[in-house]
């Protein structure tokens, strides 16, 4: 796993112009639209926080 420091860093290094946040956001909006994987799991994907109280206090009970 990346830091975004880690792959901001990248992205000045090379010259391109972009941040850490566009490729998570990217990456979240291609799965939801070209793929079948639930909404839970794209949002894990990119290392999204559940921002619903009820789906992170489930999420907390669930087995590893």
């Amino acid at each position: 796993m990346l830091s975004d420091a880690a792959i901001g860093k990248l992205l000045r290094e090379r010259g391109i112009d972009a941040v850490p946040h566009g490729f998570r956001s990217s990456f979240r909006n291609r799965g939801a639209e070209q793929t079948d994987f639930p909404h839970e799991v794209l949002e894990a994907a990119p290392a999204h926080k559940v921002l619903n109280a009820v789906e992170a206090a489930y999420a907390a009970h669930r087995p590893p």
